[in-house]
């Protein structure tokens, strides 16, 4: 699901955005694509989406969101030369399981652009989605790229 809309999404670094743009920062992995897109909705509004992929069979996909409890959670961050700051978290909306995908994720968050616009000039940002896997008892972190993007309040 979230893994064709990845790959047709390359755009990366931007500045003013007019409503409607998004700018879309993805890591592209092979195991696991995460990404993160920054939508101008207007009004000074903006929308910030966080999806993964993360390729692992169905049957374990299904596993991870199956766990009690909230395995999965979204968080928008300040990259302010490699210092990473939380901003907000966004709330998880989709968790699928499928054959392409494996486990897939999609989390959106909308809000007036001072909740991105922590810098002067352009805003660095990065999406991030913390997975705790049931399977192996660990916590798995999945980071995108940056975001480059001047915020219009």
């Amino acid at each position: 699901m979230f893994g064709t809309i990845a790959a047709l999404l390359l755009a990366m670094g931007v500045t003013a955005l007019p409503a409607s743009a998004a700018v879309q920062s993805c890591s592209g992995q092979v195991e696991s694509n995460v990404c993160l897109t920054i939508t101008a909705l207007g009004n000074g509004r903006y929308a910030a989406e966080i999806g993964l992929d993360y390729r692992i069979g169905q049957d374990d996909a299904q596993t991870i969101i199956d766990a009690i409890g909230d395995p999965v959670s979204a968080t928008v961050l300040d990259d302010d030369g490699g210092v990473l700051r939380t901003l907000f978290v966004t709330p998880i909306f989709v968790q699928g399981a499928s054959p392409d995908a494996g486990y897939s994720v999609g989390a959106r968050a909308e809000g007036p652009g001072g909740l991105l616009n922590v810098d002067s000039g352009i805003d660095t940002l990065r999406g991030r989605v913390t997975m705790y896997d049931p399977r192996t008892g660990t916590t798995r972190t999945f980071t995108t790229p940056v975001v480059s993007i001047t915020i219009v309040a």
